[in-house]
């Protein structure tokens, strides 16, 4: 009885035979065709006619076409034979002054070698043969850090340029194979480069087009503009009439808790309008929330306008309102812990 494994194998390398004749079965061809016509038919042609100026002493043109005696040896490398194709098509081989083939002998070459040339093709469908191992290409790597830093820095701007290869393409594996010292150096310089741009944050880290600390600073200061001007005046107030409208003309629903609907419904931010609402209904006394509490119970819609200019006189009273970013003056009342005379403001407002 024959073992599970071994019958497993001999399976296999049968589908192997059944699968390289209906290889050739798909073009109408035996499997053994190609082959033999090729001892009879092609290689007879090739001593005739070609080997005398192609033979592996001669190599004119540097082509040797001797050393393929077997099909074997010609699927090694099949590009002299796709030359070959557009050579006796266009009556350039053999020369004028060499014997010359009939139109029968010229018309068997051509079919033997394209039925070769498609045979080859689809065995090898869906492989890409032999692919090197390569670096990025200038434009390649480029487009890489783009992608992961979101910033166009040109790491490669100081870099040798591609060579097209063979092909004429500059992201050719052959072309991109080797690295030199001096290559491998400047990818290292361009790396730090890359790092200096990297601005370490409490959750990770971003980059920025600048290696500058202080225009981190004013990217992240522009960042907190542009998310306060949805909802804040050009002059960084907050536009109290339409928060304190909100809370008069929306009592009840503000009541049962539904801040995120009235705010979304006004194009309100529901933080401030949530701390508005709490601050408004806060039942702790303090000066001078009393007195505008008071007004704003009894205030109706055509009252806001009151409750406004009363809240605005009492904040020119208390705080000064100044750039997030910019230095203050810290002695005095209302100076910091720091020692420091002056200091960059991290809030809107501060206390006289």
């Amino acid at each position: 009885m024959i073992p599970k494994y071994l019958a497993i194998l001999l399976l296999f390398v049968c589908s192997l035979a059944f699968i390289r004749f209906d290889v050739f079965k798909v073009q109408g061809i035996e499997p053994d065709s190609i082959e033999t016509k090729f001892n009879k038919e092609s290689l007879p042609f090739l001593k005739k006619y070609c080997l005398e100026c192609h033979s592996t002493k001669t190599q004119k043109g540097d082509i040797d076409l001797e050393r393929f005696n077997s099909l074997t040896a010609i699927r090694k490398d099949l590009k002299p034979w796709q030359h070959m194709i557009e050579q006796i098509e266009t009556g350039e081989m053999p020369p004028k002054n060499k014997p010359q083939p009939n139109a029968e002998e010229r018309k068997a070459i051509l079919a033997w070698v394209r039925t070769l040339l498609d045979s080859e093709a689809k065995s090898r469908s869906g492989d890409p043969g032999f692919v090197p191992l390569r670096r990025l290409s200038n434009a390649e790597y480029d487009a890489t850090i783009r992608s992961l830093t979101s910033i166009d820095l040109e790491p490669t701007r100081e870099f040798p340029a591609d060579g097209a290869a063979g092909e004429g393409f500059t992201n050719a594996s052959e072309s991109l194979t080797d690295i030199s010292p001096a290559l491998f150096t400047k990818y290292l310089a361009a790396a730090k480069d890359i790092a200096d741009h990297a601005v370490l944050l409490p959750e990770g880290f971003r980059f920025s087009a600048s290696k500058n600390r202080r225009d981190w600073s004013d990217e992240g200061t522009a960042k907190l503009r542009v998310f306060y001007n949805a909802f804040v005046p050009s002059n960084g107030g907050l536009p109290l009439q339409a928060y304190l409208l909100a809370t008069v003309c929306h009592r009840e629903e503000l009541t049962n808790n539904k801040v995120e609907e009235i705010a979304k419904k006004l194009n309100l931010n529901a933080k401030y309008l949530g701390i508005l609402w709490r601050t408004l209904n806060d039942k702790e006394s303090s000066q001078p929330l009393d007195d505008i509490r008071a007004k704003w119970r009894i205030a109706s819609e055509k009252d806001v306008l009151t409750l406004v200019a009363d809240i605005t006189a009492w904040q020119t009273a208390l705080w000064k309102t100044s750039s997030v970013g910019n230095y203050i003056r810290t002695t005095g009342w209302g100076a910091t812990a720091s020692g420091k005379e002056y200091e960059e403001t991290l809030s809107r407002q501060y206390a006289f």
